[in-house]
């Protein structure tokens, strides 16, 4: 893997139109794959993809078993080829974000952990206290998710 410098994130500009703040991330994020080498690792994809193919045979036998025989038409190398780009993409934006969180020093104060834990609440038609409980007293679960937010968000604002 190269340095972490070889990822160039600031200054972008895109070509295509976008319509969201989200959509310009994504878009952002395509190009900084593309434009740079960001590493991964083929040991992950390759166990995250046998994990995804053994949750898909177990999907087609419960169907098959009901008599729903749609996913056999399926072309399980195509599938496995696209899910691999989807996976390897994945990762690498992960690597990406994670850069930005530390170069740019970005951090998540307890009143943002509340307001995400807020909207998820209202999102998913349940309590505060339900999500409390699942991530956690202090929204631990969360941080990481918001980070991500605010770096795409930081990538957005970054490009021109």
């Amino acid at each position: 893997m190269l340095p972490d410098n070889a990822i160039q994130y600031k200054g972008l500009t895109l070509k295509k139109p976008y319509s969201s703040a989200d959509e310009k991330a994504e878009l952002l994020l395509d190009q900084i794959i593309r434009e740079s080498r960001v590493g991964f690792s083929e040991e992950k994809v390759e166990n995250e993809l046998k994990m995804e193919m053994a949750g898909l045979m177990q999907t087609m036998r419960y169907r098959a078993m009901g008599g729903d025989h749609q996913l056999e038409e399926t072309s399980l190398e195509e599938w496995m080829e696209k899910l691999r780009k989807e996976i390897i993409r994945d990762h690498q934006v992960e690597e990406i974000l994670r850069l930005v969180i530390r170069e740019e020093q970005l951090q998540v104060s307890e009143a943002e952990l509340r307001k995400a834990a807020e909207e998820l609440a209202e999102k998913e038609h349940t309590t505060l206290e339900m999500v409390r409980r699942f991530m956690g007293e202090d929204y631990a679960l969360l941080k990481k998710d918001v980070l991500d937010k605010k770096a795409k968000a930081f990538l957005a604002e970054a490009s021109q």
